[in-house]
């Protein structure tokens, strides 16, 4: 865990991306801290977000007083990382009285989240802590009203900060009509579809794009294939394999000793109960954590892991701290081979950590590049930007044109008009054609004094006018270890009028 701190505190302080789309957060905050609505047109396709606006609110309030900084940024997300292993260790310490255990499975929260560039200017991190507040924090309470209630508010902030979060809801509402009590289920559902719907009523008042962004265009950006599934599954066996086999172990003992039979709660021979309303609907008694790691597995193999634009990142923040979890609840380290099953996720954390967060990938090949990239930067005053410089552009006091989730403005599809989703197809296809023909007019009038292009990434707006009025003048390649990429950089200038 120390090195995961360390990890994490030599990271925000990276001056440079870590990330391809990193930046998108700074202009987000950019246009927050100037009074802007970056949901709206006068600010989009520039204010384009896929996430959610949670962040960005958490963000604000230290952006404004210490400055909108990638370190600003990284910091909130580092915090939010601690706040997710904190909950888990809380709520598993409880659970089981078995603080090592419980440190031990933190451990393994916080490099998941870490992991990928997790530690990035992205809102995963603050949505995992609350989705885990949604989970656990009614388990601990043992599903009374006020548990219900933290979970119902802090699903819908997740929500607002990545759609998918909105899984912890899925989870509670089910399981307490299933093995709690229907009636109580119902409340739940109506306490929460109310407040749901007044949210949603404000919020497309108020940002008349964001379900647009955040909903449509996340489906219309969405490309899945199992072979990208199955890659993950495999690295979730090569990576976990050891904690897997201890989990087998551990379910077949207590098999053999008849310790873990399911607990008839009626009478023998009532499975189901469809009559009394303040019963559950099941007869048996559910294993709340088992079935939360059931639930989160069943999202992450069919919506969530096919998902070509990430790779291993539903997985760390959805499956793998319920399954430690669960698995850690099932074991003890006065029983016998605890010397052993202690050295077993030990040797599973040290290899995790590893795979994910070893030494090389803090080793950058060459940081000249990068600070030679950044000095380009900061010597314009008006820039056709990369997404790879976007957090520097803003850094620096220059306006961005690009925040790296521009591009996807244009890859929304035709939607049907209706007033709740936002402003009809029309509009928001002329906005972006609006904001392609400024740019292609400044190229043709050469007001941009540097334009980058990224090799391999296509442009939203009409790359081929570049050869016509400016030509390459370098080239740099610079490395994010982090995520594992690399990118060319190609430096065009103005050609002589």
């Amino acid at each position: 865990m120390m090195w995961s701190v360390y990890f994490s505190v030599v990271t925000i302080f990276i001056p440079y991306q870590i990330e391809f789309r990193e930046g998108t957060a700074l202009v987000l905050s950019k246009i927050l801290m100037g009074g802007g609505n970056p949901f709206s047109f006068e600010n989009q396709p520039l204010g384009m977000n896929n996430y959610g606006l949670g962040y960005n609110l958490a963000v604000l309030p230290f952006a404004m007083l210490l400055g909108n900084t990638l370190v600003v940024h990284r910091t909130v997300t580092f915090s939010f990382i601690l706040l997710a292993a904190l909950v888990v260790f809380l709520s598993l310490n409880r659970s089981c009285k078995e603080p090592v255990l419980a440190l031990a499975c933190s451990a393994f929260v916080m490099t998941g989240l870490i992991a990928n560039g997790g530690i990035g200017a992205f809102p995963s991190a603050m949505g995992t802590f609350l989705f885990y507040a949604a989970v656990l924090v009614p388990f601990a309470r043992s599903f009374d009203r006020i548990g219900l209630c933290t979970s119902v508010l802090v699903t819908l902030a997740s929500f607002y900060t990545k759609p998918y979060f909105i899984l912890g809801f899925g989870i509670v509402a089910s399981y307490l009509f299933l093995f709690v009590s229907k009636k109580r289920s119902a409340f739940f559902v109506a306490q929460f579809l109310f407040l749901f719907v007044i949210s949603f009523l404000i919020v497309r008042s108020v940002f008349p794009l964001y379900f647009i962004n955040t909903i449509v265009g996340n489906i219309s950006n969405t490309y899945r294939t199992f072979e990208h599934l199955v890659e993950q599954l495999v690295l979730l066996l090569l990576y976990f394999y050891p904690a897997l086999i201890l989990a087998l172990l551990v379910f077949f003992i207590r098999r053999l000793s008849k310790r873990e039979r399911p607990s008839v709660s009626r009478e023998r021979g009532t499975l189901f109960n469809f009559v009394v309303w303040d019963q559950p609907l099941v007869a048996y008694s559910g294993d709340y954590i088992f079935y939360s790691l059931v639930c989160s597995l069943l999202a992450f193999l069919f919506i969530l892991g096919p998902h070509v634009g990430t790779s291993m990142s539903y997985a760390y923040q959805l499956v793998v701290p319920l399954f430690f979890y669960w698995l850690f609840q099932k074991i003890s380290l006065d029983a016998k081979f605890a010397n052993v099953i202690a050295l077993v996720i030990l040797f599973n954390l040290y290899m995790f950590g590893q795979k994910t967060i070893s030494p090389d990938i803090l080793r950058q090949e060459d940081p000249k590049k990068w600070m030679r990239l950044i000095n380009t930067v900061a010597s314009t005053t008006n820039i056709l930007n990369s997404p790879v410089v976007t957090s520097n552009v803003v850094e620096l006091g220059l306006n961005p044109v690009d925040s790296g989730q521009t591009n996807y403005f244009y890859a929304v599809e035709p939607y049907q008009e209706h007033a709740l989703v936002g402003p009809s197809y029309d509009a928001f296809q002329s906005d972006g054609f609006e904001y392609v023909q400024f740019i292609d007019d400044s190229i043709k009038g050469q007001e941009f004094d540097l334009i980058m292009t990224t090799d391999g990434e296509p442009s939203f707006y009409h790359e081929s006018l570049l050869s016509e009025y400016y030509s390459i003048d370098s080239k740099i390649v610079v490395n994010m270890p982090q995520t594992n990429r690399t990118w060319k950089i190609f430096l065009w200038r103005p050609l002589p009028k």
